[in-house]
């Protein structure tokens, strides 16, 4: 079955027969490839035309847009329109952000008194997991796995976009002795701050240190000392120009200037979680009224 062109969101998807560049190889002249943690392929980024791609080997290549994180899709034969929905909103936006000129972190957020809190992390460490703690005790979800923001006269801005938080299997089981099942879906799912950007508030660095004596540590990080910490959250499209890389690093260190950075270490990501998201409330809401 060929599928018929959608339209969903800022993404359209075109049939497996529209013509589009073939999946580039690591090595090919004028392509650059991100590897995952693990060292299998995640994609690839390259021009065809005068355009940007995303390839994503198995689920099909993106085209990138000029507009805010617009991307047309062809998908690859056999894979399904949620599937390509799914990577679009969890791996081609950020992406397709940074060509068209935001930051991107790989966090999770939500709105905490004076704006926006993002939660980085690599994949596991338990971002969503602490996210939606926080947002039981009244805080509202702004964003998985990708925060948007631009520097605006010195300040950082979140930029709002759809989101839907993925908990592991044991997290939600976790959650779903505190939460009923229609709350659950409404809490999960949609898109942050309708009034638009928000400011940037606080970023908190989350770590996995199994050794630890206490179930968790939080501590303040030093501007200069979290700026390596920070760019290893960063999504990033194309570095190879110059200027895009030195602006990149330039808002950065503004952010940091602006906004205390956190380090949260955990044993596990549920234990004692109920204190993690008090300590949290505390250092945040301390910082936010100092």
């Amino acid at each position: 079955m060929v599928m018929d062109e959608s339209r969903v969101g800022r993404l359209t998807v075109l049939p497996t027969t529209a013509s589009a560049p073939l999946h580039p190889r690591r090595g090919d002249d004028g392509v650059f490839t991100w590897l995952n943690l693990d060292g299998t392929l995640w994609g690839h980024g390259f021009r065809a035309g005068g355009e940007r791609w995303l390839s994503l080997p198995g689920v099909g290549r993106f085209r990138l847009g000029e507009r805010e994180a617009e991307a047309t899709a062809v998908p690859d034969p056999g894979v399904a329109l949620d599937q390509v929905v799914d990577m679009y909103q969890r791996c081609v936006v950020p992406m397709a952000l940074h060509a068209q000129g935001f930051e991107v972190l790989h966090a999770s957020a939500v709105v905490m008194d004076g704006g926006v809190v993002a939660l980085c992390a690599r994949a596991k460490t338990g971002k969503s997991t602490t996210a939606f703690a926080l947002a039981l005790r009244g805080h509202p979800l702004w964003a998985d796995d990708s925060v948007a923001f631009q520097v605006v006269g010195g300040r950082p801005l979140a930029f709002p976009q759809p989101f839907r938080l993925r908990l592991r299997r044991h997290s939600g089981q976790f959650f779903d002795e505190r939460v009923a099942p229609d709350a659950f879906s409404v809490m999960t799912e949609g898109s942050s701050g309708d009034g638009g950007p928000t400011p940037l508030a606080a970023l908190v660095l989350l770590e996995r240190g199994g050794d630890l004596p206490a179930p968790y540590e939080l501590a303040r990080v030093a501007p200069a000392d979290a700026l390596v910490l920070l760019m290893e959250h960063a999504y990033w499209y194309d570095l190879r120009e110059a200027g895009r890389k030195r602006a990149m690093l330039d808002r950065y260190a503004q952010v940091l200037a602006a906004t205390p950075v956190w380090r949260l270490t955990l044993r596990s990501e549920l234990e004692r979680l109920d204190d993690v998201a008090d300590a949290l409330q505390d250092a945040l809401g301390s910082a936010a009224a100092a």
